[in-house]
């Protein structure tokens, strides 16, 4: 389930607000796709139904699965790099 009550709207004007660029992509009836793109890594955030995530991290070397708070918090620290380039 969601720990920060958010929906797929939430996400999407927290991304916005950040200037993250990301894909949307529908796989499937039941759920939207968010695909967030950084240097060496891929994050990709199935947002179901049910306002529930399912978040892989693909890097070069490993694959992860994250709670959305860890992504939310893994996005703004990126942010900031990215911004401070």
């Amino acid at each position: 389930m969601n720990d920060n009550n958010l929906n797929i709207f939430g996400l999407l004007m927290i991304l916005d607000l950040q200037d993250i660029k990301y894909h949307l992509i529908r796989f499937n009836a039941n759920s939207l796709t968010i695909i967030i793109i950084f240097p060496e890594k891929r994050i990709e955030i199935e947002c179901m139904s049910d306002n529930s995530f399912i978040i892989s991290v693909f890097s070069k070397y490993e694959f992860s699965i994250k709670t959305i708070d860890e992504i939310l918090e893994e996005i703004k620290d990126a942010e900031i790099i990215t911004t401070a380039v």
